[in-house]
């Protein structure tokens, strides 16, 4: 129908927001896992926790994703989800 506005709603999983009209069964892309510290390359290697302050904060995993591994597929912070499928609303 012309004209017709769709809701626009936020994704609980990739924080996307969409409509019915472009979801899709791979519309969203997100992981299903934690971002852990990830201590084993040498990103952090320069890093004192006394300078620059502690490493395993929320904050630092927005900033510095990649010295970090999602636990669900161990990629590095900053690499896309490793699922897909369709958007789905947050409650409320």
């Amino acid at each position: 129908m012309p004209g017709l506005l769709f809701e626009e709603k936020t994704c609980r999983r990739c924080k996307t927001n969409y409509n019915d009209e472009s979801n899709h069964d791979t519309a969203c892309n997100w992981h299903h896992g934690s971002l852990e510290l990830f201590e084993r390359n040498d990103y952090w290697d320069d890093h004192d926790e006394e300078i620059h302050g502690v490493i395993d904060t929320d904050d630092f995993r927005d900033e510095h994703p990649q010295g970090f591994n999602w636990t669900c597929c161990e990629r590095t912070g900053e690499k896309g989800g490793c699922r897909r499928g369709r958007h789905v609303p947050r409650e409320g």
